[in-house]
């Protein structure tokens, strides 16, 4: 299938790449029709088409990152992985309509064929086949044309910001910024009863947004005090929404004067946000941040996990609002044919960017796909290589930010392996890794990554909870498996891999890597002849995560079964053997945003008498060593800092 693609560098592309596999919780969605944000979209590529010397000035904590590491793992290393994230292939798009291909397990509300339209950066992109969490699509009313549905998440987008600004019937509102977000606010303004007074430097979306309900147009560059004083006699507004995208924050400023006493500010565009306290503070002004579409937006636990707000407690989700704009759609009373300037097909859409770029793009952009589509889930991309003799033919399964480092660069360097393959949830990242390394062929579908010819043996880098069932189809297959930590998250997951491999018994490793070090090593032959137990710490400085990262979603197992396991790895490789108790206590953490399990002391007993405790903190300083151990026995003591000094 075909998507759109940039990257960092904001160069633009339409390539072939894997169609997406449909997945418990997911609806496969064939496009019909994609909008391009102006705004948003055209920001991204902006910002990648700026100058260096522009990015180091807008994001000086980046550079300071860059710096840090080149310090700790060295100028060639940063280098490499720099480049990577340059060249990384991101998806565009977040609002589309389509038609289902079909459902995952758990979606009981749509079925193949259900006219839809979805949401979601990162899922509603600019592809022929999206992939969709099934609370980001809402089916669309039988009435209502497909064009016209797939604008649904930016109406969903204006309708939070509207209902942020709690509207009332009869009351007064100005709209600042009148792209495509901000036509749309117009009207849902209108239809709760609110008179709207407009304002754009573009007097033509000030005269089209007066068609579309507006009674009131105004030029912000001018002084609108007396024009919104005589409309609003005397009163001031009572609300005011600003849409608009820029810097600058005088888009704030002017709707603050412009509010009346106690009135309400709610802030939707990308704007300035350089406060002036005094009119805030005078008028007792409520002022709100718009966030996205509605609650559930960036909770996974909503949007990928399929956990749904109840309606009493939580009454307009992201999803609700999708549907609410879809109904208004269909009753005619949401009017967007009138914001549609132009319609391209999916191939032209990077000189459709280009005017944008170049300002002479009218409104909005509407993309048009097809029927005839691609729907492989694995494409080839050079001739199956041969991997007689010695040579090991490598399956990649996930193909995240450490895989890409540091597992890929070390696999090209090493002789009797070959990187046959590439398999990810995301087509466009397959193709790019698997290019890049020669590999021969790109695909989402790991059942078809196992069954190519020539693959020996895999290397599973993906999240936590996918490990299990990873690891079996692999075994099944009769491949040789590498598997990055964590095994497994829960006895059950261990017995099911044990039971897999008995009756496949393939060659099957664990990426513990500590073990390996060449330091570690030299540690343990110190230790090697001693003539009594060991008694030590291994104190991990872990650092800070924030409550939303992947790694703190309960489906990945938290960060003591996904790092710390590491250190439990090493205690082993010390002793020589297993443990025979293992006793812990967290700390709570004063952090709100630390979960309490994520700081602990856990003391392992072996059976020589042995004794090692694990100190897993988020407390300590960045530049604190991340890693120490110190280890004790008879008439000897040593310290291993970082791996790099013993």
């Amino acid at each position: 299938m075909k998507q759109l693609v940039t990257n960092k560098a904001g160069d633009l592309k339409v390539i072939e790449v894997p169609a997406p596999r449909v997945r418990p919780g997911f609806v496969l969605v064939d496009t019909r029709f994609s909008v391009i944000s102006a705004g948003t979209e055209g920001a991204q590529v902006r910002e990648g088409k700026a100058s260096l010397l522009s990015k180091v000035r807008d994001h000086p904590q980046q550079v300071r990152q860059i710096l840090d590491k080149a310090r700790k793992e060295g100028i060639q290393a940063t280098v490499s992985q720099v480049k990577d994230k340059l060249e990384e292939w991101r998806t565009l798009g977040y609002s589309l309509s389509g038609q289902v291909l079909a459902v995952g397990d758990g979606v009981e509300d749509l079925a193949p064929g259900d006219r839809v339209a979805c949401a979601g950066a990162g899922y509603a992109v600019h592809a022929e086949l999206v992939l969709i969490p099934k609370n980001l699509v809402a089916r669309v009313p039988e009435d209502t044309d497909l064009r016209h549905a797939a604008f649904a998440t930016l109406g969903a987008i204006a309708l939070h910001g509207v209902r942020r600004a709690q509207p009332e019937l009869g009351e007064t509102a100005l709209v600042l910024g009148l792209g495509l977000v901000g036509q749309l606010a117009v009207q849902f303004l209108s239809i709760a009863g609110v008179r709207v007074a407009v304002g754009d430097l573009d007097p033509t979306r000030v005269r089209l947004a007066r068609t579309l309900g507006a009674a009131l147009g105004v030029d912000p560059a001018k002084d609108i005090h007396r024009e919104l004083s005589a409309w609003t006699r005397g009163l001031g507004v009572d609300m005011a929404i600003v849409c608009a995208g820029t810097s600058s924050s005088e888009p704030v400023r002017t709707c603050a004067e412009r509010l009346r006493d106690k009135g309400r500010l709610v802030v939707i565009g990308d704007v300035g946000l350089e406060l002036e306290r005094e009119p805030f503070y005078r008028k007792e002004l409520d002022f709100t941040v718009s966030r996205s579409y509605g609650p559930g937006r960036y909770d996974p636990v909503y949007e990928e996990g399929g956990v749904d707000y109840p309606a009493g407690y939580v009454r307009w989700t992201e999803g609700r609002n999708l549907m609410a704009v879809l109904n208004l759609l269909g009753q005619k009373r949401l009017q967007v044919e009138d914001l549609i300037d132009q319609e391209v097909s999916l191939e032209k859409t990077p000189e459709a960017f280009q005017e944008i770029l170049d300002k002479t793009a009218g409104l909005g952009t509407l993309i048009a796909y097809g029927s005839q589509k691609q729907t492989a889930r694995t494409i080839q991309l050079h001739p199956a290589a041969a991997t007689a003799g010695d040579t090991v033919g490598l399956l990649l399964i996930g193909a995240g930010w450490f895989a890409r480092t540091h597992r890929i660069p070390h696999l090209n360097q090493q002789d009797g392996i070959r990187l046959q393959g590439v398999v990810t949830g995301g087509g466009a990242n397959a193709k790019r890794i698997a290019e890049k390394a020669g590999a021969s062929f790109a695909g989402t579908d790991i059942d078809e990554g196992l069954a190519q010819p020539g693959v020996d043996a895999v290397l599973i880098s993906t999240r936590h909870h996918l490990h299990v069932e990873q690891a079996v189809a692999a075994i099944k297959a009769g491949k040789h498996v590498l598997m990055e930590k964590p095994l497994a998250l829960n006895r059950e997951g261990l017995f099911t891999i044990s039971r897999a491999l008995q009756k496949n018994p393939v060659r099957f490793a664990v990426g513990f890597n500590r073990r390996h070090a060449p330091l570690a090593k030299q540690l343990k032959d110190l230790f090697s002849g001693r003539q009594g137990p060991i008694h030590g710490t291994y104190r991990m400085n872990a650092g800070r995560l924030s409550r939303d990262h992947w790694i703190n979603d309960p489906e990945q197992g938290g960060r003591i079964l996904g790092e710390a396991c590491h250190a439990f790895d090493f205690f082993n490789f010390l002793v020589g053997s297993e443990p025979v108790l293992v006793q812990a206590m967290k700390v709570r953490s004063s952090d709100p945003e630390v979960k309490d399990d994520d700081n602990l002391s856990a003391t392992v007993s072996y059976g020589d008498g042995s004794l090692l405790t694990l100190i897993y903190t988020t407390a300590g300083p960045d530049n604190y060593p991340k890693e120490q151990v110190e280890v004790f026995g008879p008439g000897i003591a040593a310290r291993l800092v970082d791996f790099r000094e013993l």
